[in-house]
């Protein structure tokens, strides 16, 4: 099993939330294990590949299973959907190859 690529991107499965964490330990001190549980996030790295999340006890554990099985174009249109959520304008035609560009755009709209 590989390491993720950071940062490590956190999408809410309920809607249009995200975070994004510079490091795996970050997303498992931040996350709680009974939201991991009911499955309420799908977790991404840098290259677009999905990460596991899994709770044990009261901790999470982040894991990288799919290095290779890239879900960019997935990852890409939640942050688009982030970014137009916030009023920062993006088009369609931003390609999940930009994937960088766009998750620095997020990281911006954070602050």
């Amino acid at each position: 099993m590989s390491q993720p690529k950071p940062p490590i991107i956190v999408v809410d499965r309920g809607g249009i939330d995200l975070a994004i964490y510079d490091s795996v330990n970050a997303v498992e001190r931040h996350l709680e294990a009974i939201d991991v549980r009911n499955d309420e996030y799908i977790a991404y790295d840098a290259d677009g590949n999905r990460l596991r999340l899994e709770a044990k006890a009261n901790r999470v554990f982040l894991r990288c299973d799919e290095v290779g099985s890239s879900h960019a174009s997935e990852l890409a249109n939640s942050l688009r959907a982030f970014l137009r959520s916030t009023g920062t304008p993006v088009t369609d035609s931003d390609s999940a190859s930009d994937l960088s560009k766009l998750i620095e755009l997020c990281r911006q709209a954070l602050l």
